[in-house]
């Protein structure tokens, strides 16, 4: 097999993955991720306080907060190498919020995330349920 035919081949791989990506989840994006908003109506004093103590739980690590959004990583598994988490907070009126939950692999090139990035999602919400402050709208 010549140079040339393993380029080819190569080339044809990553075109068929692209075309997948985009016809099926509609993103070009290499790394995988899930993104989901999401109102709320939060009855208590800092949002942002109780979003890090629901990561926390969750054993999410290097929580950084920075202007109503929240970062953290999880940690590796056996699904990735680990999960960059993104929620941005923005507030609406009469303590009404938004907030988007994205969760996106930490590794450049996997492509596939074996469903993790919305398992972060579903037990964010879960987690989120069991706070007294926190109605879902």
């Amino acid at each position: 097999m010549s140079f040339t035919s393993i380029i080819l081949i190569l080339l044809s791989i990553v075109i068929v993955i692209l075309l997948f990506r985009l016809i099926v989840q509609n993103n070009l994006y290499f790394t995988s991720f899930f993104s989901k908003k999401i109102e709320i109506l939060y009855t208590g004093n800092s949002i942002e306080e109780t979003l890090v103590q629901v990561i926390k739980k969750l054993k999410f690590k290097r929580i950084n907060i920075i202007n109503y959004e929240i970062l953290a990583i999880t940690l590796p598994s056996i699904w990735s190498f680990s999960e960059k988490i993104k929620i941005n907070i923005e507030q609406k009126k009469n303590n009404k919020y938004s907030i988007i939950f994205t969760s996106k692999c930490l590794f450049p090139l996997q492509i596939f995330d074996w469903n993790k990035n919305k398992r972060n999602f579903s037990r964010f919400h879960k987690m989120l349920k069991s706070t007294n402050q926190i109605e879902f709208i």
